[in-house]
């Protein structure tokens, strides 16, 4: 059994819409254990935000 940690960043983070066409971030095996971390909704950083509301 493995552990796999799924984190947030813009190769793994697919917002607004589900699609068969865009490759999965992570595969695992029955058994293993996942850690995904996640956004809330109204956490989108502009370029002039960085984010300050997040802190």
């Amino acid at each position: 059994m493995m552990h796999h940690t799924l984190p947030v960043s813009p190769e793994t983070v697919l917002w607004g819409y589900f699609s068969k066409k865009v490759a999965p971030a992570l595969t695992v095996r029955s058994g293993d254990r996942i850690t995904i971390e996640t956004l809330p909704h109204h956490a989108y950083v502009s370029d002039d935000d960085q984010g300050s509301h997040l802190r």
